[in-house]
């Protein structure tokens, strides 16, 4: 369900403490802190025209998902678009910043609902086109999890499809790492 700005200031930690649990495991190993997740976090509780969902085991929040406007994200994603695509106006996208979900609530369908109401949002806000971010990762890495399921065919099967030469780059500090490193990042973008 959709959470209000005025109610996200009582959640907020629990949303830090979600995205921290779910974004240290594979694929992401983040080793994050706890004020760069505050500050992070402020984006969606000032602009009007972002977005989180939250999913509820009863009144415990087990997973959250938020989009922001393209040109509001504090990253410039635009830049990492190859040349056909930054002809497209950065106001018609709607950038899908992420989706956290504890592990044991997985499989019973707030991934979809997710992107259902994120999508629906897009539409409500007047974007056409809808992107995220995944990050890519050696298949052989030996950090991958024995049975981890990759979510690429899932993304395909909801309309998702890879741009082509748009990887962008961020860095944060992996788990088991001294300092923070550039990862890339693969675009992924569907017309509403």
């Amino acid at each position: 369900m959709r959470i209000a700005q005025k109610d996200l200031a009582p959640l907020l930690s629990r949303i830090t403490d979600i995205r921290m649990a779910v974004f240290s495991s594979w694929p992401y190993l983040y080793d994050g802190n706890l004020d760069d997740e505050h500050k992070y976090l402020q984006h969606f509780t000032h602009d009007p025209e972002s977005l989180v969902v939250g999913a509820f085991d009863g009144e415990a929040l087990v997973g959250i998902s938020t989009a922001s406007r393209w040109e509001t994200h504090p990253e410039n994603l635009l830049s990492y678009l190859p040349g056909d695509w930054r002809a497209v106006p950065v106001t018609d996208i709607l950038y899908l910043a992420e989706s956290v979900l504890y592990e044991a609530y997985r499989g019973f369908g707030a991934g979809r609902a997710f992107f259902r109401e994120r999508e629906a949002f897009a539409r409500e806000i007047g974007r056409r086109y809808v992107a995220f971010a995944a990050v890519v990762r050696d298949p052989n890495d030996p950090r991958r999890p024995i049975g981890y399921r990759d979510l690429v065919p899932w993304w395909r099967r909801l309309g998702y499809a890879p741009i082509p030469n748009a990887l962008c780059e961020m860095e944060w500090k992996d788990h088991g790492r001294d300092k923070a490193h550039t990862h890339h990042l693969q675009v992924w973008m569907k017309e509403l």
